[in-house]
């Protein structure tokens, strides 16, 4: 009896194990994609270390508190996985009002901003197409040199 019990708990990790490697394999693909954007601003914008990703479903949102480290120009580039056409982004000051939105019909959003001081803003990512729901995304934040 404790063998059957052994076998069938190996079995159900073996069954969760692609499920994980799958997951896996899209915010692999998000990573790689982040990389590629922010070829965009190579040399004239450093990434701050800063990054999200999430998953969610078609004309679902998600809002992000990013701790900006002080005063400066600052840009966000947004990406989204194989699954996804359409990502939005918006950044918000402290006091909610929008410093930049993405609202394009793309999957690579660009947002830029000023901030005065050190200070905290709100990214707020909207997923507007997704053909298998839940779709990837990610976002990194960049200051300028």
């Amino acid at each position: 009896m404790i063998v059957r019990y052994a076998l069938a708990a190996a079995l159900a990790v073996a069954a969760a194990t692609p499920a994980v490697a799958f997951q896996d394999a899209w915010e692999s693909q998000v990573n790689e994609l982040l990389d590629r954007a922010g070829q965009v601003l190579e040399g004239r914008f450093t990434p701050t270390g800063y990054q999200k990703s999430g998953s969610l479903d078609e004309d679902g949102d998600e809002r992000t508190t990013v701790r900006i480290a002080g005063r400066g120009e600052y840009a966000i580039i947004g990406v989204c996985d194989g699954d996804c056409s359409d990502l939005d982004l918006e950044v918000y000051d402290a006091s909610g009002d929008s410093l930049d939105s993405d609202y394009l019909e793309d999957d690579f959003p660009v947002l830029k901003f000023s901030a005065g001081s050190a200070t905290s803003v709100s990214v707020q990512a909207s997923m507007a197409s997704c053909s298998a729901e839940p779709c990837r995304y990610g976002f990194r934040l960049y200051r300028q040199n």
